[in-house]
Parts: C-alpha cells; sequence; structure tokens
C-alpha cells in the first residue's frame, strides 16, 4: 500500500518539478522521475530479489520531498556571481602546457598500474579493482596522488569539450590517455561520469540529437558489460543477475540497513564525509580516524555491496541525516542549477561533472 503512495507522491514530485522549471535536466524532476522509475520497476519486474519493506519507502519519501522543494526554491535565486568566477579559456600557450603535462602524468600512471596489478590479479582491470578494493592500505602514496590527478585530467575535458582548445592534438592526446587508463582501471564510474557529462553538454549546446544519444548509451553498456567479464565481476553468477546487482540490488541492501539486518560502526561523520578522510590519509594525516570499510557483501538474496545515495547519511546520523542532508544537497544543486542555466560556462562544467550523481542516485557506489 506504501508503495503505492509513494509512486503517486513521486509523480506529482516529478510533474509539479517539470511545470515550474519547464527542463528535463533539474535536479528535482531528475530526482524523482528517476526514483519513480526505480520503485516502478521494483515492483512490476519479477527479480526474485527480496521485498522492500515501509521504512525504505518512508525514507525515501524523506529524502525526495525536501530535496526537490529546495532544488526548486533556490534554483529560482539569482545570486550575484563574482567576477573571479565567470570562467574563460585560458592562455593556449598554457592550456597546452597543462594538457601536455597531464598526458604525461596519465602515461606514468598507466605504467605504474601495469607494473604493480600483476601481483593483485590476472590482468590490468581485475589487478587494478582487487588493489583498490582489499589492499588499499598497501598502495604507495606516489599512486594516490597519480590517480588524484587522473580526476583532474577528467575536469579538465569535460570543463574545455567545447571551447577551440579541444581541437588542439594536446587535448586529444589527453583525451586518448584518459580513456586508456579508465579502460585498463576497469572505473565504470568514471566512465559512466565521463559519457554522461558529454551527454549533458551535447543537450546543453542543442547538440544532442535521440540517435546520438541511444549510440552513446548502447557504447556504454557494451563496455560496461566488457568491464565486468574481463575484471571478472560476474564469476558466481549470471550476466543478467550482474545487472540485477548494479541495477536494483542497492535499494533492498539499503533496507536491510535500514531494518537492522547489517549495520557499520564507524563514527558519526566517516562515511558522509568519507573523500575527506582520503585526503587526509594521503597527506599522512588520518591515521587515527576509523574509515568505513563497506566492502563485504549483502545478500538480497544475491550479493552486492552497493547501496543508494542516502547510505552514507544514515550510516552516520540515521533518518535526521537522511533528512537534513536532503536539504543542504538540494540547495547546493539548485544553487549550481541558476548559473548554470544563466550560461555561466564554470558552472556549466561542474554541473555536467556532477551530472551523473542524479542519473545513480539508486547506486552510489
Amino acid at each position: 500500500m506504501l508503495a503505492i503512495i509513494v509512486v503517486v507522491i513521486l509523480s506529482f514530485l516529478a510533474l509539479f518539478s517539470y511545470k515550474c522549471s519547464h527542463s528535463w535536466t533539474h535536479p528535482a524532476f531528475l530526482t524523482s522521475m528517476l526514483w519513480l522509475i526505480m520503485v516502478l520497476c521494483y515492483n512490476v519486474l519479477q527479480h526474485g530479489l527480496y521485498p522492500l519493506s515501509d521504512l525504505f519507502y518512508c525514507a525515501l519519501l524523506l529524502w525526495c520531498i525536501p530535496f526537490c522543494v529546495c532544488s526548486l526554491a533556490f534554483s529560482k535565486f539569482n545570486l550575484p556571481i563574482p567576477k573571479i568566477l565567470l570562467w574563460q579559456m585560458p592562455n593556449m600557450k598554457i592550456f597546452q602546457k597543462l594538457s601536455l603535462l597531464l598526458v604525461l602524468l596519465n602515461v606514468i600512471l598507466l605504467c605504474f598500474l601495469n607494473t604493480i596489478s600483476k601481483d593483485y590479479g590476472d590482468n590490468i582491470m581485475s589487478g587494478s579493482r582487487n588493489m583498490f578494493i582489499y589492499h588499499e592500505d598497501e598502495l604507495p602514496a606516489l599512486l594516490n596522488y597519480l590517480m588524484y590527478f587522473l580526476n583532474v585530467s577528467v575536469v579538465f575535458i569535460i570543463s574545455y569539450m567545447y571551447t577551440y582548445g579541444a581541437k588542439s592534438i594536446s587535448f586529444k592526446l589527453l583525451f586518448v590517455a584518459v580513456l586508456i587508463v579508465l579502460l585498463c582501471l576497469g572505473n565504470k564510474g568514471g566512465i559512466a561520469c565521463s559519457v554522461f557529462a558529454v551527454l549533458f553538454l551535447q543537450y546543453y549546446y542543442g547538440k544532442l540529437t535521440f540517435s546520438r544519444m541511444i549510440i552513446c548509451l548502447l557504447l556504454l553498456v557494451g563496455v560496461m558489460t566488457i568491464l565486468v567479464l574481463v575484471r571478472g565481476d560476474a564469476e558466481d553468477v549470471t550476466l543478467t543477475e550482474y545487472l540485477l546487482i548494479y541495477i536494483l540490488s542497492p535499494m533492498p541492501a539499503f533496507d536491510l540497513i535500514l531494518k537492522g539486518d547489517l549495520s557499520f560502526n564507524v563514527p558519526p561523520g566517516a562515511a558522509t564525509f568519507s573523500s575527506i578522510v582520503k585526503v587526509l590519509d594521503v597527506m599522512g594525516l588520518g591515521d587515527n580516524i576509523k574509515h568505513l570499510d563497506a566492502s563485504g557483501w549483502a545478500y538480497v538474496p544475491l550479493p552486492t555491496n552497493v547501496y543508494t545515495n542516502m547510505f552514507n547519511y544514515y550510516v552516520d546520523f540515521g533518518y535526521w541525516g537522511i533528512f537534513l542532508f536532503a536539504i543542504l544537497v538540494g540547495i547546493a544543486w539548485g544553487t549550481l542549477y541558476n548559473p548554470m542555466r544563466r550560461g555561466v560556462k564554470l558552472f556549466v562544467a561542474i554541473y555536467a561533472l556532477f551530472f551523473h550523481a542524479l542519473l545513480l542516485a539508486f547506486f552510489a557506489d
């Protein structure tokens, strides 16, 4: 019964969000519409996963309603933008030097990965996956620094993709280098982030056609399938079951936590601010902080270690954490959306880079 009420509320939120924003890419519309699709799929499709409890639907409403309201409200505020944030294309000489430096760092990263991953798996993909998930404490600091430069490279590519700098040879070399590194890492999240960012930019600049979107999505699914097979992620299950794990299982996995059947003992904030903890680790300042370890399996009944975007907030602060961060994150998305719609290039790039977080909220890896 509660599932039907949730479907009705999410439908209303989606319609109301689109009527207020007149945009398919508004955070409120995407969040309400995608969660509506996920709830409908979970209750209509035959998947063999555990049924969702009322606790999950309550937590979902506790996230969606304040998030949509706050993102809609704050997207209406035309806040003044400091001149320093009115980002422009830098001098081409500086641009080329930066891009060539990033190409060199990514080549070094690729060589480094090829050397040390041999001790952890049969190939560079499976070895990289195993060492980053199960042997993170053993990794040299240089590798962590190089991984941060990989992230910088992705940001660099997305930021300058629709400028005249994208026609330069150094930019094209960087694009190829980053693509090779992401493939060798088997980094499905990084690849998905990049593809969705490109799709958003195509839509924003009026270059996205239906055929382009379908081709991009088919390529993404194909690459993801190849990565799954090469990394050996689906050794104990069929490929169909593995797809179910990645699409639907995060919801019952999070439900296990809500029901108390699965727990994580970490100090408050360790899960929500795990990225900051990792940065402190790289700087050698995080030795006394207990880390969140979510690499174990939750059985729903298929094994999974992926949860929804509400996971970190609930683990740290319970239901109040879901509600509070729905407000804060909604405010942040609404504030980001407004200057993006006004055409400020810096905010267009930032929105594109984080666009995948809206589309993949149902499994926060």
